[in-house]
């Protein structure tokens, strides 16, 4: 593998990320040549687990340092220069907690100097790249026991990786070779700790409850065994020796003692702690000193020396040379006299943690209390010294870097403090949790307050001496912190609300906490400062209250009486508001002054109150999901513009421009557009930022584990940050620095980073690179190659070989990381799929399962039924508190008679609405038959419409053999005795009906089927179950257990026909359907059920979820029989809007029927009909018109198309017509190019935009599969269209499709109008009249937002139609020219120039030389050029210019050219001169037209001719009739001749004619076509920029904004075919 390759393979994972390069690397190769680094920093990084010693190792050589920090080993680089460590490299480890990390002692090890041994839960040793974070080689070999223990070895010269266990096991492994040795040692059940002695590093020493033991890692053997401990140990550190020192030293002072054996040592313990012992007095009782005459003096030793802690607090120094402790003391509880509470006798021994660290010849210790101690040893005793007391808990690791003592603790802190001054160097708080939330403090910009998951929040100063220097506060929090909010006046109150409910604030001068009496009964989720609202219904006033927001709900809390119960907010909202509050409420946000309230809910919905009354001034109804966060721009408060931000489950952001409501205090409106939508996330958004500093810039968190920043002010994406590894949660920006942000995911750090120095702009950009490793990981070999795959005898002789590379090592361990990872998910995926389940209902289920169409027409039928029964809202079913049966009897008669109709009436009613609303139906869908709506309608309907459906469905069961199901069906209707009788008689009982009779006593069968039901739905047979509940008349249970596992319509069923009378139930059942229904996104089935209980409202909120224009009206419907107008026209026109930007136009006409109120939109119906027939018509020819005959009828274009297909199909039969001819010719030899490529201009169905269909025949598409696009091509849509090799272009009189001469003459005597007179004519026949204008303009504008960005095909001709609309029904001319900027704008935002001529032709159908068609508003009085126009005039050349680019670069054009050959060089000559001449150029020579090898042909002559009469227009025709007659002499085609023809009759017709031609465009098929069509465009720019005098202002993203470049391309191009002189090419760069 090549070796960029392999790196780039791994460095791209986004769950790896480097923040820097690693110090003073001797690895073989540049590692971080390849590697990209994050540019951010990681502020508060993970904590190291806990009761660890193993979990941090340092390295001085480097300054390395790297910790297990939960689920991710954390690279740190410590160096004295820098005042805090820096954080280099996060590494994942698999998604499995680390336990123990150990970095390779000697950094300049060419192979594993960069590398990290590790092990975690699951047993397995990893060995991983600090440079890129890859796995190189593991094990697994400890046969999935625990692993407590890993160190770095040598045995024979190669590096080797120890890991001790579970079961006694100690495994001795060559990462480089995959070999590895496993040793068992009986005496031990589990190794907590293994340490290689550092002067022979083929010895370790392992530690096992109390005991240590001396081993060889060459064959296992232990050498010596060390007792001593009374508890069991917890840390070891080999005596390195002093700084400086080559030879060995001992830690002990020079003092002539001699040292106590074990024995002597055990005997003083106690007497004496801090004092040497006597040698003489104790001599005669040591009994070893008596029998060894070689005295054994501590002092003189070499060693090696080791220091062991236990959980007893007991420390023992140990002199292995000796094979025997030398000095042993004990740590105390505290040195500031703190007395530890005794243990109980129940509580057992507590482990009392004491790491050690080794810093020249003095040991360092902790207390239990977090205390640093520094030890001086002598043998036999020992004395300390308080170093510092910084950690308020217990320590669990001390290391020391150079003269750096580094700890960690109990508190989350890492702490430097340096030994050789004797003064703390630094302090850095982690986090042993994900943080939760941000926030700065308004009155302190240094200090930020972090709220986690470890019950505890931190309030962070970055103004003070020491950096980061935090204040924890943790005593009398409940809970998980998910809310913080500093108050606005008061510094340093700090309000915060927890998982369990608790809301309270702290005092950040103190750490004092104040906690309200009253939680919430779930996580409180927000919580916010403010002034009261309603002050005139609230009793006590305070100045500022909390605001607290949980269950649902939101709270008012007064902070003077914390005892006092909260005020919920819904108790003060106004009668008429309160029923029209957002139920499920899950965000609220007050606007800067605090005047007003913004409230989302579940279903997306936006409310916004005023506070002072909790009026309802705003309904936002624009999301479709669940609202995740609201805020409102930062602004002064004298005069805020009211802009609010909306993030939800959606991937958009939308911005709303609330300042001209909220100012103007109007009530009650209604807004279904927001003024911006932001989009590139790639899931939900929860969190958004406004910059302080800069107006209008906006920050994005998001699932998609990115953060964007955005300007609102254009809708562009700014800056992308892709460092966090999962979710993001929060983003802030710094309000001290404009170029800082922080930001948390979910992972247990804090990052910092700067927007200046991001690369990526959207999400996707970063993303791409995790989609592409994504592929390149599934697609890669299953193969594996691990360490024990290969035999011993193999790995030794690779070992042996010296010359094998390390470039094959690698590559086998990237196959290795490779194969285990698809091994994985393959296993994923290869499960088993659940079968599916049965229905209970199968006719219900073969009626219900269709389109969504099926179920609107079925709520409307439904709707028109209870609109006939006058059933309006929730009505009872049945009646409470009859004592009579008789009455009951009653009046259940009457309820049935009430509710059922005569079978004809039923059918009669569902044919009329159905008709009625027959627009609901999709494409190619069938109307339902009467019998299928009326059997939809039997479930919602009556009890005796129910037991008609329930009879059926039994039918049905049986008719299939299913007795099992028809049985239960019999249980739910109340016919079960029947059932036994007969299935008695069949010999046909079940289990099931055996437990239904109670044979013995009623007593027992109750019992029996009561238990059996629970054994059925533990088993997994919920029906079963729950009918066996109601065998026994447990009716609510068996609901209850049904709906549980979401089998509503069972449990609906249930209710209805065994509970009939209970409302509740039915209604509780209703509701958890409906949320269901709503949750799976099946919103018809759940509009549906709240329709059949009356739920208008709540059923039309429902329908409004979806996007499609269908649902959208029948929330409409649904809203206006509510009675709520106002958002019954609210969802017609989103209707409306998406019904024509999806151009499904034949719907907008019946929606506006049923919408009277609504009739402003015809306006832009009118405009956008006319825009897509004259771009069908446009796209359907060789010859782009923008002309309309003015006596055709848009609506029955099709008809037309009909008559044309049958007009050619009667030339085609006579043979006299030219196409009869081509037709021939195609179908024979073919050799006849122009009548092949007549046959495709003709025989062509109508386009969608330029695309052609591939069947013929066919004339029944609607306009909107006419204007369909395939979105996201490369290059220009539906303009530029590649001919065959040897196809010309087709004549200009055959653009119709028609060969006949008498058909072109026909078409060219009528009488033609621009599309604006059109529009306009087809608004006065819709009655819209000049006094309505006015009416119309307000509405458009305000339903309509101009500060979208295309993002379809659709939708751009949606927003110009649109944008005309406004512009022709605009009050003043400086409306006028915005609406036309606006409209030049969407196309130069969609960039694509075939769009751009499309709308700069329709604007100017009679050329750039007459404005007329724009009306007077464009016509500048003094004589000047609006800037406007000078936009639509430039984009008008430079749009022809980019497509004759586009066209030249073709292949298709080419072979044309070569197709021409070199024939009439005299001929070319003369037509060259006299275009020339009228084009205004110097005409070029004949030698000039012989190297450009231009086809001379008499036919060419004649077609060029009567191309470039269209091309020129009505000052041209002259020159054009010259230039033809040359060519008719020889001319035999009979087309051509019609096409002479043409040419006089429009001459004659233009002369007399006030009316301008049309200025067509046409893609040069020839040369000269090409050189006319050029100089024409440069010649209009040229004139243009003369009259102008400059540029106008052309956006330089949309690709117009330079000319020259499409110029230099095709100049390019004509070079490189060299068909085009030196002189003609500068001729066109002159120009």
């Amino acid at each position: 593998m090549v070796e960029t390759e392999f790196f780039n393979l791994y460095w791209e994972r986004s769950e790896f990320i480097s923040f820097g390069s690693l110090p003073g690397c001797h690895c073989y190769y540049a590692f971080e040549d390849f590697i990209t680094h994050q540019s951010g920093t990681i502020l508060l990084p993970p904590s190291p687990n806990w009761f660890l010693c193993d979990s941090v190792d340092c390295r001085s050589e480097d300054g390395l340092m790297v910790t297990a920090s939960f689920k991710s080993i954390v690279v740190y680089h410590v160096t004295p220069d820098e005042r805090l460590p820096k954080i280099l490299k996060m590494i994942p480890y698999n998604n499995k907690k680390v336990l123990v990390v150990r970095l390779c002692p000697n950094a300049s090890d060419p192979d594993f100097g960069h590398s990290v041994a590790s092990s975690g839960e699951g047993g397995e040793v990893k060995v991983h790249n600090l440079h890129n974070g890859t796995v190189t080689s593991h094990h697994n070999h400890h046969q999935d026991s625990s692993v407590n223990g890993v160190c770095w070895g040598s045995v024979g010269g190669e590096t080797v990786v120890v890991s001790v266990g579970g079961g006694g096991r100690m495994v001795v492994w060559q990462p480089k070779f995959g070999v590895h040795q496993m040793f068992t040692f009986k005496q031990f059940k589990d190794i907590s700790l293994v340490e290689v002695n550092p002067k022979s590093p083929s010895q370790a020493v392992l530690a096992a409850d109390r005991n240590i033991a001396l081993v060889s890692l060459k064959d296992g053997k232990v050498l010596t065994m060390l007792q001593g401990h009374d508890y069991t140990v917890y840390c070891m550190k080999w005596y390195p020796g002093e700084e400086g020192s080559s030879s060995s030293s001992s830690p002990f002072t020079e003092e002539a003692f001699v040292t106590n054996s074990r024995a002597e040592a055990m005997m003083n313990t106690g007497k004496r702690t801090h004092k040497p012992m006597s040698n003489e007095g104790d001599k005669k009782d040591n009994w070893r000193s008596n029998n060894n005459n070689n005295s054994h003096d501590a002092t003189q030793s070499t060693g090696p020396f080791l220091a062991s802690s236990d959980y007893g607090r007991n420390v023992l120094v140990w002199d292995l040379s000796a094979k025997k402790f030398v000095t042993k003391f004990n740590v105390p509880f505290s040195t500031s006299g703190y007395k530890k509470q005794p243990v109980g006798k129940d509580k057992g021994v507590e482990k009392q943690h004491i790491p050690l660290a080794w810093h020249n010849t003095q040991l360092l210790s902790s207390t239990i209390r977090g205390e640093l101690l520094n030890w001086t040893l002598w043998p036999g005793s020992a004395k300390y010294k308080t170093l510092h007391h910084l950690h308020t808990r217990v320590l669990y690791t001390i290391h020391v870097i150079g003269d750096q003592a580094i700890t960690t603790g109990q508190d989350r802190y890492f702490r430097g403090y340096d030994l050789s001054i004797g003064s703390h160097s630094f302090s850095l708080p982690t986090l042993g949790g994900f943080a939760t939330s941000l926030s700065f403090c308004p009155q302190d910009a240094n200090r930020l307050a972090i709220g986690s998951q470890e019950n505890s929040l931190r309030v962070l100063n970055f103004g003070g001496e020491i950096p980061l220097q935090t204040l924890t506060v943790w005593q009398k929090i409940k809970g998980k912190i998910y809310t913080l909010s500093w108050h606005p006046e008061h510094e340093g109150r700090l309000l915060f609300g927890t998982a369990s409910g608790q809301v309270g604030w702290t005092d950040t001068a103190n750490g004092h906490i104040s906690s309200f009496a009253y939680y919430h009964q779930k996580s409180v989720y927000k919580v916010e400062w403010a002034p009261p609202v309603c002050p005139q219904n609230l009793d006590k006033l305070d100045s500022w209250c909390a605001y607290s927001f949980g269950d649902k709900e939101i709270v008012i809390r007064s902070p003077s009486d914390l005892m006092a119960d909260p005020v919920s907010w819904r108790s003060l909202l106004p009668e008429s508001v309160s029923a029209k509050a957002p139920k499920d409420i899950t965000e609220f946000s007050f606007s800067p002054d605090y005047k007003f309230l913004a409230v989302g809910a579940l279903d997306g919905q936006v409310v916004v109150y005023r506070c002072s009354d909790l009026a309802l001034m705003v309904t936002i109804m624009v999301v479709r999901k669940s609202i995740q966060h609201l805020l409102w721009q930062p602004t002064a408060p004298q005069n805020p513009p009211y802009i609010l931000a909306v993030g939800s489950n959606e991937h958009k952001i939308y911005i709303f421009h609330l300042d001209t409501i909220l100012n103007g205090n109007v009530e009650g409106e209604v807004l279904t557009q927001a003024a911006g939508e932001l989009c590139g996330h790639e899931s939900r958004v929860v969190w958004l930022a406004w910059s302080p500093h800069n107006t209008g810039t906006l920050a994005s968190a998001s699932y998609d584990h990115t953060i964007q920043l955005w300007d609102t002010n254009t809708g562009k994406p700014l800056v992308n940050y892709g460092g966090h590894t999962s979710r993001v949660f929060r983003v802030e920006f710094s309000p001290l620095d404009p170029d800082l942000m922080y930001s948390f995911a979910e992972e247990n750090c804090v990052h910092t980073w700067r927007p200046s120095l991001q690369s990526h702009k959207t999400p996707s950009d970063g993303n791409a690179v995790l989609k592409n490793y994504k592929k390149e990981h599934e697609a890669a070999t299953t193969s594996t190659l691990s360490e024990d795959s290969l035999p011993l005898q193999e790995a030794k002789e690779k070992k042996g070989d010296g010359n094998s590379s390390k470039d094959e090592v690698r590559s086998a361990t990237c196959v290795n990381v490779n194969s285990s990872s698809n091994s994985s998910i393959s296993s994923e995926v290869g499960g088993s799929k659940k079968a599916a389940f049965k229905s209970f209902f199968p006719k219900f289920h073969s009626v219900a399962t269709r389109k969504k169409s099926f179920h609107h027409l079925t709520i409307m039928n439904m709707l028109a039924k209870q609109q006939a029964e006058g059933q309006q809202g929730t009505e009872k079913r049945g009646q409470e508190g009859v004592t009579s049966s008789s009455e009951e009897d009653l009046e259940e008669e009457n309820e049935l008679e009430k509710g059922c109709e005569d079978e004809a009436t039923t059918k009669e009613r569902i044919t009329e609405v159905s008709e009625k609303y027959k627009c609901l139906l999709e494409k190619d869908v069938e109307m339902a038959s009467p019998d299928s709506f009326s059997y939809m309608l039997n479930m919602y309907g009556s009890l005796e419409q129910m037991d008609s459906l329930l009879a059926e469905e039994i039918q049905v069961h049986e008719s299939k053999g299913n007795v099992s199901h028809a049985g239960l069906m019999h249980c739910w209707r109340g016919s079960l005795d029947e059932h036994i009788t007969s299935a008695a008689r069949h010999k046909k009982l079940t289990p099931f009906l055996v437990a239904a009779a109670p044979h013995v006593s009623f007593k027992l069968g109750q019992v029996a089927c009561e238990a059996y039901a629970e054994q059925l739905v533990e088993e997994g047979d919920v029906i079963a179950g729950a009918t066996h509940l109601v065998i026994v008349n447990k009716i609510k249970e068996a609901v209850d257990i049904l709906t549980r596992h979401k089998y509503f319509r069972e449990a609906y069923t249930v209710a209805r026909c065994r509970l009939g009378y209970d409302d509740e139930l039915r209604a509780t059942v209703i509701k958890k359907w409906v949320s269901c229904s709503i949750y799976d996104g099946n919103y018809d089935l759940a509009a549906t059920l709240q329709l059949s209980e009356g739920w208008l409202q709540e059923a039309a909120r429902t329908l409004s979820r979806r996007v499609d224009p269908g649902s959208l009206f029948v929330a409409g419907q649904l809203y206006q029989a509510a009675g709520r107008g106002e958002l019954a026209q609210a969802m017609g026109t989103a209707a409306l809007r998406e019904a024509a930007l999806r151009q499904e136009i034949t719907r907008i006409e019946p929606f506006l029927a049923h919408m009277p109120e609504l009739s402003w939109f015809r306006a832009i119906f009118c405009c956008l009909q006319v825009l897509l027939h004259v771009l069908r018509k446009a796209d359907k020819q060789t010859i782009f018109s923008y002309l309309i005959e003015s006596d055709q009828d848009i609506e029955e274009v099709e008809n037309r198309e009909e008559h044309k297909d049958k007009l050619s199909k009667m030339k085609k039969q006579d043979g006299t017509g030219s196409y009869g001819v081509a037709m021939a010719d195609a179908r024979g030899s073919g050799k006849d190019e122009r009548s092949n490529d007549n046959k495709k201009s003709t025989d062509n169905k109508p386009c969608e935009l330029g695309e052609t269909e591939k069947q013929q025949g066919d004339s029944t598409q609607t306009p909107q599969q006419q204007v369909e696009k395939n979105e996201g091509e490369n290059g220009h849509q539906g303009i530029v269209k590649e001919n065959s090799p040897g196809t010309d272009d087709a004549k200009p009189c055959e653009r119709n499709g028609e060969g006949g001469g008498s058909s072109i003459l026909e078409a060219a005597a009528e009488e033609l109008e621009t599309v604006v007179e059109r529009v306009r004519r087809e608004w006065k026949a819709q009655g819209i009249t000049q006094d309505q204008h006015d009416d119309i303009y307000k509405a458009v504008t305000a339903n309509f937002s101009t500060q979208q960005l295309p993002t379809s095909l659709k939708q751009l001709w949606l927003m110009v139609s649109v944008a005309m609309t406004e512009m022709l029904l605009s009050p003043s001319p400086s409306h006028s020219h915005k609406h036309l900027h606006t409209a030049l704008n969407h196309v130069q935002a969609w960039g694509k120039a075939d769009q751009a001529l499309h709308l700069t032709h329709l604007l100017l159908p009679k050329g750039t030389q007459d404005l007329s068609s724009l009306g007077p508003a464009f016509v500048s009085k003094d004589g000047t050029v609006l800037p406007c126009i000078k936009t639509l005039l430039w984009l008008y050349h430079v749009s022809e210019l980019s497509l004759l680019n586009s066209h030249v670069q073709g292949e298709g054009f080419w072979s044309a050219v070569r197709a021409e050959g070199d024939q009439g060089m005299e001929s070319v000559e003369e037509l060259t001169e006299a275009i020339s001449t009228k084009l205004g150029f110097q005409a070029t020579s004949t030698k000039t037209l012989e190297k450009s090898n231009i086809d001379v042909s008499d036919e060419k002559i004649n077609g060029a001719t009567s191309d470039s009469v269209q091309e020129l227009g009505t000052g041209d025709m002259e020159t054009a009739k010259e230039t033809n007659g040359v060519g008719e002499t020889s001319n035999t085609n009979n087309l051509q001749e019609e096409a002479v023809e043409v040419t006089h009759i429009e001459d004659t017709d233009t002369t007399a004619s006030s009316t301008a031609p049309s200025k067509d465009f046409k893609l040069p098929q020839s040369k000269m076509d090409l050189l006319v069509a050029l100089h024409s465009c440069l010649n209009g720019l040229k004139s243009q920029q003369q009259e102008c005098q400059e540029q106008p202002h052309v956006e330089a993203s949309s690709g117009f904004s330079n000319p020259k470049k499409f110029l230099q391309e095709i100049v390019d191009k004509l070079r490189s075919e060299g068909s085009c002189s030196e002189n003609e090419l500068l001729s066109l760069l002159d120009l």
